[in-house]
């Protein structure tokens, strides 16, 4: 877990660990990098990384918390649908040591589960309708969600060649074969 108050000097400290973590990740697992090795790093004492997360793993967790509030912030502003997948590609990729950092200790499940809050919350500017008997949008909402990891974890296996406009493609590609399968 993750505690970091509305505080100028909390945020600058968490920035500075998380800075720290994700460098140490590209050569050791998140959940396998030290505090003494951030606190190196990032120069924040071990009392201050403590009182902010409780584990190198919170740092990334908190960080796709922060993508993702960045990203809502930015949702109004888009035109349509489209509009709004693509950008949130886009915003995605553009944190692929992130997501690595998330994929090399098996913590993509964090995206699933950040989608979900924010699908929830803002189902309706994405068209997702509301009333689904017997819990379907409940079973869309997490079937969408956890569709990112798997496509980001195919993008990463794939060297993150891709650009987002292929992986949108591909993602509508494969729900469009999925949604064919129901008529064998």
């Amino acid at each position: 877990m993750y505690h970091i108050a509305n505080d100028p000097r909390a945020k600058k400290s968490a920035a500075l660990i998380a800075e720290s973590v994700l460098t140490l990740s590209q050569e050791t697992p998140a959940d396998r990098v030290s505090i003494a090795s951030i606190q190196r790093a990032s120069s924040v004492s071990r009392s201050t990384f403590y009182r902010l997360f409780d584990t190198p793993v919170d740092v990334l967790l908190w960080q796709v918390d922060q993508l993702f509030d960045d990203f809502a912030r930015q949702v109004p502003q888009k035109k349509n649908q489209k509009d709004i997948l693509f950008s949130f590609f886009c915003s995605i990729m553009e944190h692929a040591d992130l997501l690595v950092a998330l994929e090399n200790c098996n913590r993509l499940d964090a995206l699933a589960q950040c989608h979900r809050r924010y699908f929830q919350q803002m189902g309706s500017v994405f068209g997702i309708p509301t009333d689904h008997a017997d819990g379907g949008q409940e079973y869309l909402i997490d079937i969408m969600s956890y569709l990112l990891p798997v496509a980001i974890s195919t993008w990463i296996h794939r060297g993150q060649s891709d650009t987002p406009a292929e992986i949108y493609r591909y993602f509508w590609q494969s729900l469009r074969t999925i949604a064919k399968l129901d008529s064998l």
